[in-house]
């Protein structure tokens, strides 16, 4: 059995890899689950004086890492096990891809993440803004990391825009 820490769903997720039978199979916990998409949340500083870990560029990077690894089973934190890994995580990478991209067409001009997440989620109780900003902020981040977006502060307020090609 082999143990991997991966970044993105949870800090100091693990995922427990081993073989069985002849076949390849992994404990991923909640990682990668067979009916719902997840996403990360929000994470503070690792240091006091550190930034804020870009959790879903992470998240996808280690769903890429795992779906190459071609497992014969996965078992996820929740329900049955997932008897074809590689297809259920690029559903996930697509359905997270998909997202991103609607997040990108919401910025117009500055654009908060509040503003993002308003367009993201219609009529959302305040009991779901923390999962919903996570989400939001999340694919901003991914935007951003891949030059599409670029982040400044305006007035204390922090702002993104598309950035030209």
């Amino acid at each position: 059995m082999t143990a991997e820490s991966v970044q993105g769903h949870a800090p100091g997720e693990t995922i427990f890899t081993f073989e069985n039978d002849g076949e390849s199979k992994a404990i991923v916990g909640d990682h990668v689950l067979a009916d719902i998409t997840p996403n990360p949340l929000l994470q503070p500083p690792m240091e006091e004086s550190g930034s804020r870990p870009r959790v879903l560029p992470a998240f996808n990077r280690s769903l890429s890492r795992l779906r190459d690894r071609e497992l014969d089973y996965i078992f996820p934190g929740h329900r049955e096990e997932i008897g074809n890994p590689t297809e259920r995580i690029e559903k996930i990478l697509d359905a997270h891809e998909n997202r991103t991209e609607n997040v990108l067409a919401l910025v117009e001009g500055p654009t908060t993440a509040f503003d993002v997440m308003e367009g993201l989620f219609d009529d959302l109780p305040a009991t779901e803004y923390f999962p919903a900003m996570s989400e939001a902020i999340g694919h901003l981040d991914v935007l951003e990391e891949r030059g599409e977006v670029s982040r400044q502060e305006q007035g204390g307020v922090v702002v993104y825009e598309e950035v030209s090609s």
